[in-house]
């Protein structure tokens, strides 16, 4: 296998791509588990990525979005979601500290920044913060009159009309606290569905009907759409990461991701110490080695342009005990929910290294205090020589042809980060490596040509004890969010967990083919209440689907 990044950025580059990316106008929907949080809560979103022009047809271009928190006066949050085939998902997380206030969700892709006049998608969130009185600076009335106003019981029923031909059958009785129970779905369609799924308490404070994402396809068709320019790079293949270089030292710079799996890409240099990493998408909060230039940062993709607009947030008395309740409900999930309550679902696959590699686990050998003697014992397809006076390594190649020892170069990489002194490796403590993983292939990355790979992994990925060159940096990278679900599938009906929870159920993405059955397992709360199902989502051709319904739980 020969995989070239180069050949990505070369991709995006050319004219019949450029000529693409004038004819591609996209427009993003937010779906998220609820309208209303306490500070400290998680956001959870399901995004769906259409192309305008093709009715209501998911977007196969744009392979990221960005998202802003806003209030009425900054930016308060950032995050990054991959999309895969138009589709993505991932949870935010508000501080404790975040005001009371309304706040304004937007999104939007790389390519909606090339379309001149575009104005991003945006969701009205409430967010109620229980532990101080710091509210939004002009966004919140308090009222002392006036009291709270119940949905009408024919409007919410209009609600709760279904606009789509995937079935939802519920419980025929009403759900005991701490009960399992089940969620029949089906689809009836003659086509396969896309969806999101979520089970949340009823907010009594929230009064507005809206069907989501049939609301929003009424609203495509007299969404003016402005010409697309080529100013900035799409995010196609995966994020673009832009960065600015200064006093390099080459042309080139090399950067990479430390961690378990290989995330090692190049750049070139631009007279206006301007470089684009193309990856297929980095995750979570990771640390970035850059090698080549003195000084690198991460240019920020994100528009923070604040229009305000957002509508004052009122409170009335008689919330008072509602929101304790739930900011109760909310410390409590702070403080027990463990991972295992959430669901990490499958990310684009890095496509640097191909599957087939070699790998010794080095605890089920004989241990040796130097890296050398490892090599010289058990590891067979790698050998050391010395070039120039200066040792490297050598790695067994195989094609079909032939199978031999690289009289090139191999890439050697300490926890995925490329060592230029391949020495050091054998310079390093054997004891902290939990395992080889040898690449027999070749391989390019940018203009680098290398004949084999061989990835040395510590037990923590993290390169522990090794120190870098002078000539190499490292900064923070915020990467994107992680797409989990969040099921509850290992809290057990009448178990010990302290199961407070506000939203019982959430699955940001699932496929349905056409007349399947889809059986959703849930967990009652320990607690009273109603609960309100929603189901939304788009068909394969477009058509867009809305589902509410309420359960009781006593």
């Amino acid at each position: 296998m020969l995989y070239s990044v180069l050949m990505l950025m070369a991709s995006l580059l050319s004219g019949a791509v450029c000529a693409q990316d004038e004819r591609v106008v996209e427009r993003l929907y937010i779906a998220t588990d609820k309208q209303s949080y306490i500070a400290g809560d998680r956001i959870w979103c399901s995004l769906y990525c259409f192309e305008a022009g093709q009715g209501m047809e998911l977007s196969q271009f744009s392979s990221t979005a960005y998202l802003e928190l806003q209030d009425q006066n900054q930016v308060v949050l950032t995050a990054k979601v991959a999309l895969v085939e138009g589709r993505g998902a991932g949870a935010i997380e508000l501080p404790p500290t975040l005001p009371t206030g309304n706040y304004k969700l937007l999104g939007y892709t790389a390519q909606n920044i090339n379309e001149e006049g575009f104005v991003p998608q945006e969701k009205i969130l409430t967010v109620y913060n229980v532990l101080t009185p710091e509210r939004v600076e002009g966004g919140v009335e308090l009222t002392k009159e006036g009291l709270l106003r119940a949905v009408p019981a024919e409007a919410e029923s209009a609600s709760a009309t279904p606009k789509s031909g995937v079935v939802v059958e519920l419980p025929s009785v009403e759900v005991a606290k701490g009960e399992e129970f089940h969620l029949a779905l089906r689809n009836d369609l003659h086509e396969d569905a896309t969806l999101n799924i979520s089970v949340y308490r009823k907010d009594p404070f929230v009064s507005k009907l809206d069907q989501g994402i049939v609301n929003f396809a009424e609203k495509i068709p007299y969404t003016p759409v402005g010409k697309v320019t080529g100013t900035y790079l799409p995010d196609y293949e995966g994020e673009v990461v832009k960065l600015k270089v200064s006093g390099q030292k080459g042309e080139v710079l090399h950067v990479s991701f430390p961690g378990t799996q290989v995330d090692y890409y190049t750049s070139g240099i631009d007279e206006n110490g301007n470089a684009y990493v193309v990856t297929p998408n980095i995750y979570g909060d990771r640390d970035m080695v850059c090698e080549g230039a003195e000084g690198v940062s991460i240019q920020d993709p994100f528009i923070k342009e604040v229009k305000g607009g957002i509508p004052q947030l009122s409170i009335y008395p008689e919330m008072e005990d509602e929101l304790a309740r739930r900011g109760f409900s909310m410390q409590v999930g702070r403080r027990f929910d463990a991972d295992t309550l959430y669901e990490r679902l499958p990310v684009r696959p890095n496509l640097l290294l191909d599957a087939n590699k070699v790998v010794y686990i080095l605890d089920d050998y004989t241990r040796f205090p130097k890296m050398e003697e490892v090599l010289a014992e058990f590891v067979g397809e790698i050998r050391v020589r010395t070039v120039k006076r200066e040792k490297q390594l050598s790695i067994l190649i195989k094609t079909e042809d032939n199978t031999y020892f690289a009289n090139g170069y191999s890439l050697v990489l300490l926890d995925g980060v490329p060592l230029t002194n391949q020495a050091r490796i054998l310079e390093y403590d054997p004891l902290l490596v939990h395992r080889i993983e040898i690449y027999t292939g070749l391989y390019s990355v940018g203009n680098n040509f290398y004949e084999g790979v061989a990835n040395f992994i510590t037990y923590k990925g993290d390169m522990s004890g090794f120190e870098f060159d002078d000539n190499v940096k490292m900064i923070s990278y915020k990467g994107l969010l992680y797409p989990l679900a969040f099921t509850g599938e290992t809290i057990q009906e009448g178990g010990s967990y302290p199961d407070y929870r506000e939203t019982i159920y959430w699955h940001p993405i699932v496929n349905m083919g056409s007349g399947e059955k889809r059986d959703v397992r849930c967990i009652a709360p320990l607690y009273s209440g109603d609960f309100e199902i929603v189901l939304e989502g788009v068909s394969e051709s477009g058509t867009p689907i809305f589902y509410k319904s309420t359960l009781k739980i006593r």
